[in-house]
Parts: structure tokens; sequence; C-alpha cells
């Protein structure tokens, strides 16, 4: 599952990495490696340079996806940076908070709208008479789906009792035939690709497992945790292919956690403390 590396990978997400370039900590022992996700969440940010010259100055190892798989290879992360676009995120948040019943907009052809064009740049008028599954005022959301499955997951456990304290294995044990074929199809029981670990991760967003802070909230909030979440499960995706993945954010540590253990991965995962960034002298 792993690139091929002559020591063991270390993945730190975005806030982890910030503060680490100055605790110097050696990391001879590991080779460091970045992704995409990290570029995307330097893109907002105000100066990324420390960091990419950090991770220029480690010989870091850039982490990519090629035909659904995670390849490691030799990229200068300023020249990887000025490559990356982030075109497809801020869609990809109003879109995802949406479909968590947060947003701005308070119905879902003003956001697929406002999505499409943001895609396209072409403006769209959908046919209000046309057969929709959606009501004109109704939102497209999956409303208190984390407190119905708050519910669901207590009958679950009293139902089919375990020692397990994964949610995925609590209810793919309690599960069967066509139901359990379902679930498998998000929570596959042999996991082969990158793109499985991205839609998992959304499912448990979804649940309201790991899932970020303001998402179900109706203000434009909602779009940048969607954002947020988004990026954050390619953080996880790309984490669970190394040999260690330290993360700053707890709802990640969570998700990452419940993943590698659901497929027995083999990536040590650590959450630590975010610390800010000493300002330059």
């Amino acid at each position: 599952m792993k690139a091929i590396s002559v020591k063991p990978m270390l993945y730190l997400d975005t806030g982890v990495l910030s503060t680490f370039m100055h605790s110097n900590t050696p990391l001879n022992d590991f080779t460091l490696v970045y992704s995409d996700a990290h570029l995307l969440d330097w893109k907002n940010a105000d100066n990324p340079t420390p960091e990419l010259d950090f991770l220029s100055s480690q010989n870091a190892l850039h982490l990519s996806q090629r035909d659904d798989k995670v390849l490691a290879s030799p990229k200068d992360a300023n020249l990887a940076f000025q490559q990356v676009t982030d075109f497809d995120v801020a869609p990809m948040g109003k879109l995802w908070a949406m479909m968590h019943g947060g947003g701005a907009d308070q119905n879902a052809e003003i956001t697929m709208q406002s999505i499409i064009r943001e895609l396209t740049g072409v403006p769209v008028s959908f046919d209000s008479q046309a057969i929709s599954p959606y009501q004109k005022d109704r939102r497209l959301s999956i409303r208190d789906i984390d407190q119905v499955w708050a519910r669901t997951e207590s009958q679950v456990k009293k139902q089919y009792p375990s020692d397990d304290q994964n949610p995925i294995n609590t209810i793919a044990h309690s599960l069967c035939g066509d139901d359990l074929r379902e679930f498998q199809k998000a929570f596959p029981e042999n996991l082969t690709s990158f793109s499985e670990i991205q839609i998992a991760c959304g499912v448990l967003s979804l649940m309201g497992i790991g899932q970020s802070k303001g998402l179900r909230k109706q203000k434009p909030i909602a779009a940048e945790a969607g954002e947020h979440d988004y990026i954050d499960c390619q953080h996880i995706a790309f984490g669970l292919h190394c040999d260690a993945f330290i993360t700053a954010d707890v709802a990640t540590a969570e998700k990452a956690t419940y993943l590698s253990n659901y497929w027995n991965l083999r990536t040590v995962i650590c959450l630590r403390e975010k610390i800010r960034r000493p300002e330059a002298p």
C-alpha cells in the first residue's frame, strides 16, 4: 500500500508541520512527506514560505495520487505550491455544507447554481417547473443526521453488545445480507484505493463522527467548514499511506484512527497539541 521509501514515511498535517519546524526535532530516522492537501491549506495562508522552504530543506517527498494509488516522489515544495490549484475547493465546500444541512443559501437551487457558476464560469438558471426530488424552498440536506446517528449507534450497541469502541465495526457487526453489502460500499473489507479512504472519511462526517465545526451553521462559515472537511479527507487518505501520521486536529485523529483500526493498517497515528507558530524576529 505504501510507496517505496528507504526510511519510514512521516506525515505531519498542516498545523503540526507549521510548529514542528521550530522544534529542532531530528528527522534522521524518517522521510518527511507532504501532499497537495498541505498546499491547498496554504493557499489561504498569509505567508507559507517558511513551511515550503522547510520542506525543501528536508528533501521532503511529494505524495500524489495516480490511478487511485499514492506515489512518493522528490519534488521541490515551492514548485509544487505554484502548480497546485484550489479551483474545486470552494465549490466542494459549499456542496459539502449543503449536504450536511448548512450554508448561507436557503434552497438547493441557489446553491447548485452558485457551485456550477464557480466550476464553469457560466451562469445557469434551473427550470422551476422541472421535475425534481427537491421542492423549490427545500434545502438539500440531511437534517439532524448526527442526532439520528447517535440514537442508531446506541440502539445497535444495546442489541449487539461489543467491547469494540470503533463505530464502524459496531455497525458492520450488526448488519448482514444486502444491508451489509450496501454498508461495505462505503467501508469495504479490504482497502485497495485512495478514493475508498476519502469516501469513508466523508461518510463518517455525515454520521457526525469527526465532523468539522460549523458545518451545519446556516451561515457562510458552513462553506468554510466544508472546505476544511474536504481537505481533511485528503490529509487522512494520504496520511494513512504512511508509517506515521501526526495531526493537531482532534476530528482528524478520530476519523483516521477509526479507519486505520477498521482496515488493520499499520500507520501510527498521534494527536499533538497545536502550538502557535513563533513570530519572525
